[in-house]
């Protein structure tokens, strides 16, 4: 998940991320990246950022833990967080290292 990071993913608007099977590692689903959002108020000791996914709407995947993956950042298993049938939210807050 190191390399989740809002700089990467803000760059992946309009771009799909795949989904993959928990067994077989082989895409299941594509999603694509609609928005992302810095969180404000702790950026000094936070790196916290939401992200806003859209996928096909005869397809639904459940709240749960998914193994995400775009050649920008590898694979990442990360909350995915349905809103609507077809629409999907995952949330990263994560405290920053001390430099």
């Amino acid at each position: 998940m190191e390399l989740f990071t809002y700089d990467r993913v803000q760059e992946l608007v309009g771009q799909q991320i795949a989904v993959l099977h928990p067994e077989t590692e082989q895409t299941q689903l594509q999603l694509t990246v609609t928005q992302v959002s810095r969180n404000k108020g702790l950026e000094h000791a936070f790196d916290a950022f939401s992200v806003e996914l859209k996928g096909p709407p005869d397809l639904h995947c459940p709240q749960g833990t998914y193994r995400l993956s775009h050649p920008a950042f590898g694979t990442a298993e990360l909350l995915l967080t349905p809103h609507a049938a077809d629409s999907y939210h995952i949330c990263i807050s994560r405290k920053k290292a001390v430099s």
